[in-house]
């Protein structure tokens, strides 16, 4: 985001931002989308803005618990949406549950939450990638063995007709 971007959330909101969430949004230092995410950062001022005025519309939220202070800053994998409190001076991050629509306590503070995410964005685990990798592989040697079992016959049988 830029910082025209976070001033647009907070005039359509008419919420202050945290420096430290200013900061973050700024700079990122690992990016939505990335090869195996674990949650997502809204880093688009139109989806914070619309996700913080119409939170779970689509879901039939009745907006219960929802306080004006609340800004969406993501959305975890689930499909909860990740909702910092900005009235409070740790800037906590609940979590909005898609299935129960209860808020509830994520982290205690935006640095925990950032920290988090930062550390679980920062890449995928060895034992992850190494059982990827096995598997990549594993089906790479079942293809192999299906194009043997299939074109050897298959030559034969064109050989044979052509010597017929």
């Amino acid at each position: 985001m830029t910082d025209e971007d976070l001033n647009t959330i907070e005039s359509q909101l008419g919420i202050a931002l945290p420096a430290e969430y200013r900061q973050f949004a700024l700079n990122p230092s690992c990016s939505p989308g990335e090869r195996y995410p674990v949650r997502w950062f809204f880093n688009d001022a139109r989806r914070v803005i619309t996700a913080t005025l119409r939170p779970m519309e689509d879901a039939g939220y009745d907006r219960q618990g929802w306080q004006d202070s609340y800004l969406v800053i993501g959305e975890g994998a689930s499909g909860d949406l990740l909702v910092l409190d900005t009235s409070s001076p740790d800037f906590p991050v609940h979590c909005l549950s898609h299935e129960t629509h209860a808020i509830e306590p994520e982290w205690p503070t935006l640095h925990d939450f950032v920290t988090d995410w930062q550390t679980s964005n920062a890449g995928p685990d060895s034992e992850f990638v190494a059982a990827v990798d096995a598997e990549r592989r594993r089906l790479q040697l079942v293809f192999m063995i299906l194009g043997i079992s299939i074109g050897v016959p298959l030559v034969w049988v064109m050989v044979m007709w052509l010597l017929t």
